[in-house]
């Protein structure tokens, strides 16, 4: 029982560290690779719908 509380823990522990970046045209990035190099492992990036010509990016962390 221990054991599974200490695993609870630890996953609460490194869910809350994680950020939710919103990219978009009304959004404070813009395009979808301003925010390629300040994501970490356990982020979310939501993009908005729509056309982002030119625009390339390639994730490398576990987000």
């Amino acid at each position: 029982m221990k054991q599974l509380l200490f695993f609870t823990a630890i996953c609460f522990a490194s869910i809350s560290n994680a950020t939710i970046w919103n990219v978009g045209p009304s959004q404070t990035y813009t395009v979808p690779s301003q925010v390629r190099l300040l994501v970490q492992d356990g982020d979310t990036i939501r993009i908005d719908g729509g056309v982002y010509a030119n625009d390339v990016a390639k994730w490398v962390k576990r987000i």
